[in-house]
Protein backbone atom coordinates (compact mmCIF):
# COMPACT_ATOMS: atom_id res chain seq x y z
CA UNK A 1 0.00 0.00 0.00
CA UNK A 2 2.87 2.35 0.74
CA UNK A 3 4.06 1.98 -2.87
CA UNK A 4 0.64 2.92 -4.18
CA UNK A 5 0.40 5.94 -1.90
CA UNK A 6 3.82 7.18 -2.97
CA UNK A 7 2.91 6.69 -6.61
CA UNK A 8 -0.21 8.79 -6.06
CA UNK A 9 1.83 11.29 -4.05
CA UNK A 10 -0.33 10.71 -0.98
CA UNK A 11 0.67 10.23 2.61
CA UNK A 12 -0.50 7.32 4.73
CA UNK A 13 -2.81 8.39 7.56
CA UNK A 14 -2.58 7.01 11.07
CA UNK A 15 -5.83 5.02 10.85
CA UNK A 16 -5.31 1.30 10.92
CA UNK A 17 -7.53 -1.04 8.96
CA UNK A 18 -8.93 -2.32 12.27
CA UNK A 19 -10.14 1.19 13.14
CA UNK A 20 -12.26 1.52 10.02
CA UNK A 21 -15.93 1.50 10.97
CA UNK A 22 -17.74 -1.57 9.74
CA UNK A 23 -21.26 -1.36 8.32
CA UNK A 24 -23.83 -4.02 9.16
CA UNK A 25 -27.38 -4.76 8.08
CA UNK A 26 -30.07 -4.48 10.75
CA UNK A 27 -31.94 -7.78 11.17
CA UNK A 28 -35.74 -7.95 11.53
CA UNK A 29 -36.42 -8.40 15.25
CA UNK A 30 -40.18 -7.73 15.11
CA UNK A 31 -42.15 -10.64 16.55
CA UNK A 32 -39.15 -11.86 18.58
CA UNK A 33 -38.81 -11.91 22.34
CA UNK A 34 -36.52 -9.26 23.81
CA UNK A 35 -34.14 -12.01 24.94
CA UNK A 36 -33.85 -13.54 21.45
CA UNK A 37 -33.48 -10.11 19.81
CA UNK A 38 -30.64 -9.17 22.18
CA UNK A 39 -28.81 -12.34 21.23
CA UNK A 40 -29.32 -11.86 17.48
CA UNK A 41 -28.25 -8.21 17.56
CA UNK A 42 -25.17 -9.04 19.62
CA UNK A 43 -24.14 -11.57 16.94
CA UNK A 44 -24.67 -8.83 14.32
CA UNK A 45 -22.54 -6.31 16.23
CA UNK A 46 -25.50 -4.17 17.30
CA UNK A 47 -27.07 -3.09 20.60
CA UNK A 48 -30.73 -3.32 21.64
CA UNK A 49 -32.28 -0.38 23.49
CA UNK A 50 -35.84 0.23 24.66
CA UNK A 51 -37.37 3.29 23.00
CA UNK A 52 -39.21 4.42 26.15
CA UNK A 53 -37.98 4.33 29.73
CA UNK A 54 -40.02 1.49 31.23
CA UNK A 55 -39.28 -1.99 32.48
CA UNK A 56 -39.88 -4.81 30.02
CA UNK A 57 -39.62 -8.56 30.52
CA UNK A 58 -37.10 -10.55 28.46
CA UNK A 59 -40.10 -12.57 27.23
CA UNK A 60 -41.97 -9.50 25.90
CA UNK A 61 -42.54 -9.51 22.12
CA UNK A 62 -41.08 -6.70 20.02
CA UNK A 63 -43.64 -4.95 17.81
CA UNK A 64 -41.67 -2.00 16.42
CA UNK A 65 -38.02 -1.32 15.68
CA UNK A 66 -35.93 1.63 14.52
CA UNK A 67 -34.01 1.50 12.21
CA UNK A 68 -36.06 -0.76 9.98
CA UNK A 69 -34.79 -4.19 8.87
CA UNK A 70 -32.07 -4.30 6.19
CA UNK A 71 -30.94 -0.72 6.95
CA UNK A 72 -27.14 -0.38 6.80
CA UNK A 73 -25.72 1.09 10.03
CA UNK A 74 -22.35 1.36 11.74
CA UNK A 75 -21.32 -1.58 13.88
CA UNK A 76 -22.18 -1.04 17.59
CA UNK A 77 -25.18 1.13 16.69
CA UNK A 78 -28.34 0.92 18.80
CA UNK A 79 -31.56 -0.62 17.53
CA UNK A 80 -34.54 0.86 19.39
CA UNK A 81 -37.67 -1.19 20.02
CA UNK A 82 -41.16 -1.10 21.49
CA UNK A 83 -43.26 -3.96 22.81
Amino acid sequence: MTDVLSYLELEKDDVSEDEIIKRVSVPDIRGMSVKKAKSLLKESGLLLELKEAKEVSDEAIITTQIPMPETQVNENSKVYYET
